[in-house]
């Protein structure tokens, strides 16, 4: 029986930081294999349910029975930042992997990221200030989505806290085996930044891919037809019952592909109003902080409602 290769370093997030334009790129390197498959979240046990088929290794591993010659190996799963889990035990399945982070202004992670979910249909609430006062109510348990694959997803200060993760991962792996790269630097130097990655995976930096818009900002033409096109209704606890898992997968890919093709319209992302942005600032300056103390790079700028950030250290 062929012996199937497992992943030797992970894009492990965060949401909204650029994690699909990179893993976009990797995949196009000669010496490099990115599984097709992003978001199985395999390691992030505390998060998945019970009943999720991605917690299934055999499944899991079956994203790289293709690998044929290349040097190596991804997989990239955002929400493995998110889980307090997932980096024991990613270093557990593979000690020496290299990691990859990518990290964004909080302030602007959140509208974006609220934006995306409100896209999907996982977010029922449109209004983000309306969203973030019901993460209360939902640590709680109320006032959650009935689809939803976990309800640490509508946690959106969660999901924009990063020097957590980023300790977590330096504690299991070492300093030298985690790049986090900064959506600043990436966005405005992409070419360089790219090419820094793949001398830290060990790959040839020569390559040159094309660097396509990826996951720009978008929202739907009809919010009822986004009820029916979002597929939610088939990973309801009554589907999850009742159809079997091929159907409801392939019935939710093809709603997608519906969604993008018919319901969607790529629109300029809007600005904050003044008082959210305020308040935003005001609960996201610890974090800011503390990600500059851990990455050694002065990122006050974001606090004053600029994009650009220091450069690299």
């Amino acid at each position: 029986m062929k012996t199937v290769r497992i992943p030797d370093f992970f894009l492990v997030g965060a949401p909204k930081c650029g994690t699909t334009s990179l893993h976009t790129y990797l995949s196009q390197h000669p010496q490099i294999f990115m599984a097709r498959m992003r978001g199985s979240n395999h390691f992030a046990a505390d998060l998945l349910r019970r009943d999720d088929r991605w917690r299934d290794r055999k499944r899991y591993l079956r994203l790289f029975r293709t690998v044929r010659e290349k040097k190596r190996i991804g997989e990239a799963s955002v929400y493995y930042m998110l889980s307090r889990k997932a980096a024991e035990e990613i270093h557990r399945f593979s000690p020496r992997a290299a990691i990859l982070i990518m990290v964004r202004n909080p302030i602007d992670v959140i509208p974006s990221y609220h934006a995306q979910m409100v896209y999907d249909g996982n977010e029922p609430l449109q209004d983000l200030e309306a969203a973030l006062d019901a993460e209360e109510a939902r640590r709680r348990g109320d006032r959650l989505p009935v689809h939803i694959r976990f309800p640490q997803k509508l946690f959106y200060r969660e999901i924009a806290t990063f020097s957590d993760a980023i300790a977590r991962y330096r504690q299991e792996f070492g300093r030298q085996q985690v790049r986090v790269i900064v959506y600043d630097e990436f966005s405005r130097n992409t070419t360089t930044c790219y090419r820094d990655t793949l001398r830290f995976l060990s790959v040839d930096d020569r390559f040159k891919p094309e660097f396509p818009v990826v996951n720009p900002h978008k929202r739907v033409r009809s919010e009822m037809l986004c009820r029916v096109l979002s597929g939610v209704h088939l990973n309801s606890p009554r589907a999850r019952r009742l159809v079997p898992v091929s159907v409801r997968l392939a019935g939710r890919r093809f709603l997608r592909t519906l969604q993008m093709r018919v319901n969607t319209r790529h629109v300029p992302r809007p600005q904050l109003a003044p008082h959210l942005r305020t308040r935003l600032e005001h609960e996201c300056a610890e974090e800011i902080g503390r990600l500059s103390a851990l990455l050694n790079r002065d990122l006050s700028e974001w606090l004053r409602g600029t994009q650009r950030g220091a450069p690299w250290p």
